[in-house]
């Protein structure tokens, strides 16, 4: 199909500037009738200007998604229904994306007993130099250890509890607690450990690898202190052995 100008005057064709209009078989019909037609010229015309008018209403509506141009006021067809989409899209309500949770502090409302549960985790590292020593700092927030045999609760053989020295939480009881030889404070179990089951512990195991081996590191589930290593040559009945830095913990004695 080729797009042309063309203006009917008449029975005969001229070319000039005029509406767009395409030729088609149904030109060669409405030729046939102008020959047969006689003395119904004009009833003939209204019928092609009617067959015309629904061909470009046709293409006006129906192809393309409804933005082709009308023979009638040449305007887009279509357009309205666009419009009215729109507004109909602007009335719905916006969903909210889910946000990402926040990790477990006080006020986040979070449940994650795996992650950070105190306001003392929004401190920064300034505010942590700020609050430990450069030793504590260096062991807790950086991942370090201290030198073997120097910890000062090597040797202690009070009853008690043993503290995060960061956050204060709960980690170690003085009855777990036993002289591996290794240089470092050892106990065999957390606090609050049922059998295997530490859910109720403070403290959190995570796979460590910066030695080129694989090793399994303990932090303080308050605050992510990094607190030492387990290793599995305990004493039975638990076979384990955690080995903890004595920099990492604050020693509170049983009152009598």
């Amino acid at each position: 199909m080729i797009p042309i100008r063309v203006r009917y005057c008449g029975r005969r064709r001229q070319w000039s500037p005029g509406i767009f209009h395409t030729l088609s078989e149904d030109q060669g019909q409405e030729e046939q009738e102008d020959k047969l037609s006689g003395g119904g010229r004009v009833e003939h015309q209204k019928k092609r200007r009617a067959r015309r008018r629904g061909r470009d209403l046709g293409r006006g509506e129906g192809s393309g998604g409804g933005w082709g141009l009308s023979r009638l006021g040449r305007k887009p067809v279509g357009g309205s229904v666009m419009a009215r989409l729109l507004r109909a899209l602007r009335g719905l309500p916006l969903l909210q994306a889910p946000g990402r949770l926040a990790r477990g502090c006080a006020g986040s409302g979070s449940k994650d007993t795996g992650s950070l549960t105190k306001s003392k985790c929004s401190l920064s590292e300034a505010d942590w130099q700020k609050k430990l020593t450069p030793e504590q700092f260096y062991v807790t927030r950086e991942k370090g250890t201290e030198a073997p045999f120097s910890g000062m609760y090597l040797n202690n053989k009070e009853t008690g509890m043993y503290h995060c020295v960061c956050c204060d939480s709960p980690l170690f009881s003085s009855e777990k607690k036993y002289c591996s030889g290794t240089g470092w404070p050892s106990f065999s179990e957390a606090y609050g450990s049922k059998g295997s089951d530490e859910s109720h512990t403070g403290i959190l195991r995570r796979l460590d690898t910066s030695l080129g081996c694989p090793r399994m590191e303990v932090v303080c589930k308050q605050c992510e202190a990094h607190l030492g290593h387990v290793f599995p040559d305990g004493p039975k009945p638990t076979g384990q052995r955690f080995c903890i830095n004595s920099v990492a913990l604050k020693f509170k004695p049983s009152k009598p």
